[in-house]
């Protein structure tokens, strides 16, 4: 009996999950909240693998700025899972298209535990993985980690608070009967010619027929707009109703999903950004509207959306 449990105490301490971060703060936040999902349904350790941060060029790395469990992969961690698909790589052209052609490539790794992200759909054989892993993707759905969701309202606090910028903001919230989070994403979106055929930007109907159903439903409303272009929407938004511009933006991302998320209600862009501002909300009866085109190309996103949300 005593030996059996120091031998599962040996196995869990082996027991490892390693998640790739990559992409914008709201990328990120779903990438650990996956891997920390899993972890705790293991009682398993896990680890964040930061090494595409070297060469990324679009977003920084930005979970540092939060109490978050933050254990960097080795890279001796990472390789024994990578290794495999640079071996498939390095394979003759015709052999690696056979490979991919057949999906062979995606089995091979898959057996040595190198889980990858193949669509937009809640896989639920990842969040039942029981053995060491390696999680390459977006996993943008909470049904990964939904049953944690108070241990990552913790995770997902300030480690330095509030600047006092900040609080001043907060604090018009507080006050506000009725603060609504109006995040309107552009940025990359709007500018960057690839990120746009891809992604898109939210059209002003939409934000038009959000506003008039929000404001139907919920009275007093006073809108709080957060934006990666705050000089932008200060010029090109208009509203009858109470508003404040937050004019942090990308500089201090961070402190916004917090501001965000001490809002009553939202209406989201097509970004992980206010998604995240929306789902850390304490209001058990907030109203949330979301667009149902998140992106331009035809992407199945029926996990994406918590089914009480609002798909306009």
């Amino acid at each position: 009996m005593e030996g059996g449990k120091q031998l599962f105490l040996i196995k869990n301490l082996r027991d490892m999950i390693i998640v790739k971060i990559i992409g914008g703060l709201g990328n990120q936040m779903f990438q650990y909240a996956t891997a920390r999902s899993i972890a705790h349904k293991n009682k398993s350790s896990f680890k964040l693998d930061l090494d595409d941060f070297d060469t990324y060029e679009h977003h920084e790395y930005g979970l540092d700025h939060f109490n978050i469990i933050e254990n960097v992969a080795a890279k001796k961690d990472i390789g024994r899972f990578k290794k495999y698909g640079l071996f498939i790589e390095k394979m003759p052209n015709i052999v690696s298209r056979v490979l991919k052609k057949l999906k062979i490539d995606r089995l091979i790794l898959h057996l040595t535990g190198y889980i990858k992200e193949y669509s937009f759909l809640y896989n639920e054989s990842v969040k039942n993985e029981t053995r060491d892993i390696y999680l390459d993707g977006y996993w943008q759905s909470e049904k990964y980690f939904l049953e944690i969701r108070d241990t990552l309202k913790k995770d997902f606090t300030l480690k330095s608070g509030l600047g006092e910028y900040g609080k001043e903001i907060a604090k018009l919230i507080n006050l506000s009967e009725n603060p609504v989070c109006l995040h309107i994403r552009r940025g990359d979106f709007a500018n960057n010619p690839t990120q746009n055929k891809y992604h898109g930007v939210c059209p002003p109907e939409y934000y038009d027929n959000a506003i008039k159903i929000m404001t139907e439903k919920i009275k007093n409303s006073h809108f709080f707009v957060f934006s990666d272009s705050i000089d932008w929407v200060k010029e090109n938004f208009a509203t009858n109703f109470p508003v404040t511009f937050i004019g942090q933006g990308a500089r201090k991302n961070y402190e916004d999903i917090t501001l965000m998320s001490l809002c009553k209600h939202h209406i989201l862009s097509n970004s992980t950004f206010g998604w995240w501002g929306a789902w850390l909300s304490d209001n058990d009866e907030k109203v949330v509207i979301a667009p149902k085109k998140w992106f331009n190309k035809p992407i199945d996103i029926r996990d994406l959306m918590p089914d009480s949300w609002i798909k306009l």
